[in-house]
């Protein structure tokens, strides 16, 4: 059994209601047993409806949907992993379609001869190509094409504040990536310090890293994200998980952890600090 854990907040007043199609691209996966848990982090109380009345029309038993009392991504992934009935845990954004029906039979093989796996390819549709396309890809996903074909580019580094595309075209282990249950256990769960928007992606990444040596990275693997803003909050927030994170590592020994080293195979993934 493996399960597959979205965490989401106030996905349609924030992203046009995409995790209809994220849930969607799992439902239609082949060859392969499993749960779909659903944690809503304190969305708003229509934003919440929307969703139970999605999971409620489809029907299916094996969606589960969690309130948390609190919007934390690390919270939220934790408490997805206390419900999960699979010893394989598959985290994925609510903004991430599967375009293979596939995927997760082969994100199984990989996961019973590794311990924890991302970098996936990650592909991303236009800016606002969803909002003008949601029905047209959620008719594609029900097809019978074990692969759906959906217009996608290279991202543009500057909408995310960044130099380079680099990190932008890999999963990290909370975008699309698996672990099992008991090395979640083993390292302590996501660091619920860590607020809002990023570095907690990059906190697992290490204390991985740390007890287990490198990730399987599934560069054979593609997935596609859907293009969305992000505002100054989130921003204010990514700053001080940066803070908290630097404090961390330094805490260490550890001057600097490269992931984006690990996602792409490449070796001198620690810089330790200076005697």
């Amino acid at each position: 059994m493996i399960s597959v854990i979205i965490v989401t907040h106030n996905n349609y007043g924030l992203k046009n209601g995409c995790i209809e199609s994220v849930i969607l691209s799992l439902l239609v996966q082949k060859n392969i047993e499993l749960e779909i848990i659903v944690v809503d982090n304190a969305s708003s109380d229509e934003d919440v409806e929307q969703l139970e009345n999605y999971i409620f029309s489809l029907k299916n038993k094996s969606i589960v949907l969690v309130k948390n009392v609190i919007n934390n991504i690390s919270s939220g992934r934790n408490l997805g992993a206390k419900f999960a009935s699979g010893n394989v845990l598959v985290y994925m954004d609510d903004d991430m379609i599967l375009p293979n029906k596939n995927i997760i039979f082969r994100l199984g093989e990989f996961a019973a001869n590794h311990i924890y796996g991302y970098a996936a390819v990650r592909q991303w549709t236009e800016e606002n190509w969803y909002n003008r396309n949601k029905n047209e890809v959620n008719e594609l996903l029900i097809s019978d094409d074990d692969e759906i074909c959906i217009r996608v580019s290279r991202p543009n580094p500057e909408i995310r504040r960044k130099k380079i595309d680099r990190h932008l075209i890999r999963t990290y282990i909370g975008n699309f990536g698996f672990i099992r249950k008991e090395a979640l256990t083993n390292i302590g769960f996501w660091d619920e310090q860590y607020k809002g928007y990023g570095f907690e992606d990059d906190a697992m990444a290490l204390k991985l890293y740390l007890m287990y040596g490198r990730p399987k990275v599934m560069d054979q693997i593609t997935v596609i994200h859907i293009w969305h803003a992000i505002n100054e909050k989130n921003y204010v927030q990514l700053e001080m998980n940066r803070i908290l994170y630097e404090k961390t590592i330094k805490e260490l020994g550890i001057k600097c952890f490269h992931v984006g080293r690990l996602m792409y195979e490449e070796e001198g993934i620690i810089d330790s600090v200076k005697e």
